[in-house]
């Protein structure tokens, strides 16, 4: 039987953020429960599993209060309260990660790791490394400088510092939220697994957003 928790913790990302970072994530569960704006050392996970039966999608999200947006010509664009960072580790039945789909801003920038070669490249010790960027969180497969629209809005995570977070997994009241505070989407709506993201290499990963509005 494909134990859930143990996949959870087995496949749990670790963590890089830019060095310049003051943001730290914040518990979803006990933040929905309290209002307690309490940074600590964990990560919310969810599990779907896949329509053959054949292991699943655990959903990871970081929870931040606030996306402190980025610098474009001295004026800041982005920035709002709430912040919700996605990333999908695929597992097949014998809990062995199989894809690594990174979600980084809208639905235009995502995109899927699947190749075996990469896939090795990015999970070590059975853990995906994850690189959170400065201030807007977006989530990737490597460090440094990702060009977004033509360098103008890049994402950067430099010099990175490693958080390794607790897998905790929410509850099902939890997941049923419609919405987390202030008309911000709970995490129900973001558990729906998109068909139409492409898969691309790991080396294209710094440049596959250079365009993303004409795709």
């Amino acid at each position: 039987m494909f134990d859930v928790s143990a996949a959870v913790r087995a496949c749990a990302p670790v963590y890089y953020f830019d060095h310049r970072e003051i943001e730290s994530p914040v518990n979803l569960q006990k933040f929905v429960m309290t209002k307690a704006e309490v940074p600590d050392n964990t990560v919310s996970a969810v599990f779907t599993p896949s329509a053959d039966g054949d292991g699943g999608f655990i959903h990871y999200f970081l929870f931040f209060m606030r996306d402190a947006g980025m610098s474009v010509f001295g004026v800041n664009l982005g920035s709002h309260r709430y912040d919700i960072e996605q990333t999908i580790v695929q597992v097949n039945g014998q809990g062995k990660i199989v894809g690594l789909q990174f979600m980084p801003h809208n639905v235009k920038e995502h995109f899927w790791i699947k190749d075996t070669y990469d896939l090795a490249m990015i999970v070590r010790d059975g853990h995906p490394q994850v690189y959170v960027s400065l201030g807007k969180h977006g989530c990737y497969p490597v460090a440094g400088t990702v060009t977004r629209y033509l360098g103008f809005l890049s994402d950067v995570c430099d010099n990175p510092v490693r958080q390794t977070l607790e897998a905790v997994i929410l509850s099902d009241a939890m997941v049923k939220l419609k919405y987390i505070g202030a008309g911000f989407q709970g995490i129900r709506s973001r558990l729906t697994v998109n068909k139409s993201v492409p898969t691309i290499r790991l080396s294209d990963v710094r440049l596959h957003n250079v365009l993303p509005v004409f795709r």
